[in-house]
C-alpha cells in the first residue's frame, strides 16, 4: 500500500502529543516516512493499509513510553532534555533503536 503520510503524522501527534508538533509535512519528511513505511512492509510486518496503520501506531505507543524520547530523561550537566521529533523518529537509526528497544531503561 501506498505511504499515508498525512494519517502516519496524525498518529505521532496522537501518540506522542508532549513531542514537538510536525508543522510542515515537507517533501523529505514524507520521503524518510515513504522509506521507513517501505521498509516495514517489505519486512511482512503488514500487508495493508490497515495493518499497516496499526503496526505504526503500536510502534508509536511505544515510543512514548520512553522517559528518553518524550524528553522525561536526566539531562547531561548543562544540557536541556533531549526530545524527539518526527524526523528522529523516521530515520533509519531511530526506528531501529525504537524497535530495539535502545530508548528505554529497561533495556539498559
Amino acid at each position: 500500500p501506498n505511504c499515508p503520510a498525512e494519517e502516519l503524522v496524525a498518529l505521532y501527534h496522537a501518540c506522542l502529543p508532549l513531542n514537538p508538533a510536525c508543522k510542515v509535512l515537507n517533501e523529505a519528511r514524507r520521503g524518510a516516512m515513504r522509506a521507513r513505511w517501505r521498509q516495514f512492509f517489505v519486512a511482512g510486518k503488514y500487508a495493508t493499509l490497515e495493518e499497516g496503520l496499526a503496526w505504526w501506531t503500536k510502534l508509536l505507543q511505544h515510543a512514548a513510553t520512553s522517559k528518553f524520547l518524550t524528553g522525561q530523561a536526566a539531562p547531561r550537566p548543562g544540557r536541556a532534555p533531549w526530545v524527539a521529533d518526527i524526523d528522529f523518529l523516521f530515520s533509519p537509526s531511530g526506528i531501529v533503536g525504537l524497535i530495539e528497544g535502545k530508548y528505554h531503561e529497561e533495556a539498559a
